[in-house]
């Protein structure tokens, strides 16, 4: 099992990124320079690219040894 991977870099990337945006966009909100509809379809629409990325990641069929031993 590789320790270190491309996809899983990937993965780790795009979590960080998406954990950073939504941080800065409610600190914008709560200094009302951002208003809370753009704040909202912002999670909602980020936030499911974001779980289908790591859906994809872990329900992966061709690769079982990386997924928890899973066939």
């Amino acid at each position: 099992m590789k320790e270190f991977s491309a996809r899983k870099f990937m993965v780790v990337t795009i979590i960080s990124t998406y954990c950073l945006v939504i941080i800065g966009c409610l600190i914008l909100t709560l200094s009302k320079i951002m208003e809370l509809p753009v704040f909202l379809a912002l999670i909602s629409g980020l936030g499911t690219t974001t779980m289908y990325i790591i859906k994809a990641y872990f329900d992966d069929k061709k690769r079982p040894d990386e997924n928890g031993g899973q066939k």
